[in-house]
């Protein structure tokens, strides 16, 4: 997990993001650790992913 979290940051770094692109990786992300199985089915994942949500929600509406 934390290598996805290096990963996603480097990538991050290298890249000159848009937000479209940034909350499409962050998807991505979150579906590849849940492959994984690396996620627990849980409260923290639901208040992550809760969380994720507001956050991709917050930067679309600033965008616009």
């Amino acid at each position: 997990m934390l290598f996805l979290v290096y990963l996603f940051i480097f990538a991050i770094f290298v890249n000159n993001f848009t937000v479209k692109d940034f909350s499409v990786l962050l998807i991505r992300l979150i579906v590849f650790s849940e492959s994984l199985g690396l996620l627990i089915y849980n409260s923290f994942r639901f208040e992550f992913v809760l969380l994720l949500k507001k956050l991709i929600i917050g930067i679309k509406i600033e965008v616009i």
